[in-house]
């Protein structure tokens, strides 16, 4: 899970090679606050290995404070500096964002919305449940399909159903912390079941037929803002890293896709947040697949229905 000790509690003048967490921690200018927050960092995370050992014990709607202690070590290592991007291994904050939904599955005090289940849930759950959800769900579509002999099928559908709080409406209403709406969320959630299922039972009518069922959902799911304008909402965008990983996603042109490219490889060669590689991982497997099975039409040309 998380480290408790780090090199960083050294001192500065030892000349020794740091990384991640503590390097980040060099930009100190006293010695002093570096080390308190060191010391700080190795306590809480000693303090959520002991709140593991006591996870079976928790009974629902408890469990909040670890599940924010889980958030916020893991945000930690999501915007900690990056020396070793090949490093082998789920990366820390991966592992960090599992745990916490582990902690909201077993504490769930209620249902999804259609079982009316009358539940009292706090601000902070809800809140956290946003938050572990967008990690999980959107790391989902950038990773490697699970091996098939290892999946849980029954399990991995209702994994998300803790994002079901309130009623229905509410499940619809656009989160300022991931910039779309929790039905959304496990719909996304469900495509990545669902190719799990094809990959583990391809000759199944059943998981055939899901893909139609979840494009009905899209098509009838309505999201909405509460008191926000498209363009107030869009220029908080994370500028440039969606606009330049979307560029290249749908780049038809050379030049477009070659100016994307470029800046991926300038960032990549300096210290970069841990999601950066991840996304130009992805984005290596999608080219790829496209320059060998997709053919691009001679433009202008009316593209058919399908695309």
């Amino acid at each position: 899970m998380f480290p408790s000790s780090h090199p960083g509690l050294q001192s500065q003048k030892d000349g020794s090679q740091q990384d991640g967490f503590d390097k980040k921690l060099l930009t100190f200018s006293d010695e002093r606050i570096r080390e308190a927050v060191c010391r700080r960092y190795t306590t809480a995370a000693e303090y959520y290995q002991d709140l593991l050992k006591d996870l079976k014990s928790k009974r629902p709607g408890e469990g909040e404070g670890s599940v924010a202690l889980g958030v916020v070590l893991s945000t930690i290592h999501v915007v900690q500096v990056q020396q070793r991007h090949g490093k082998p291994g789920s990366p820390s904050w991966l592992e960090g964002y599992k745990q916490c939904k582990s902690y909201l599955h077993q504490t769930n005090p209620g249902g999804p919305f259609w079982e009316n289940v009358a539940v009292q849930r706090s601000d902070l759950r809800d809140a956290l449940s946003v938050i572990v959800g967008r990690g999980l769900i959107f790391s989902q579509l950038l990773a490697p399909l699970p091996d098939a002999n290892l999946l849980n099928l029954p399990e991995q559908a209702t994994e998300f159903n803790w994002l079901l709080f309130g009623n229905e409406r509410e499940t619809l209403e656009i989160n300022g912390g991931c910039g779309l709406s929790r039905q959304l969320m496990l719909i996304i959630a469900r495509v990545s079941y669902c190719v799990s299922c094809l990959m583990q039972k391809p000759e199944s009518i059943v998981f055939q037929m899901t893909p139609r069922y979840l494009l009905r959902e899209l098509e009838i799911a309505r999201q909405w803002s509460r008191g926000h304008k498209s363009w107030e909402m869009a220029k908080e965008t994370q500028a440039p890293l969606l606009p330049a990983f979307m560029l290249d996603l749908l780049a038809n042109d050379t030049h477009h896709k070659k100016v994307s490219q470029e800046w991926f490889k300038q960032v990549i060669d300096t210290p970069v947040r841990s999601s950066v590689p991840l996304l130009l991982q992805s984005l290596t497997r999608i080219w790829r697949w496209t320059d060998s099975d997709i053919k691009m039409p001679a433009l202008p040309e009316v593209l058919p229905e399908t695309i």
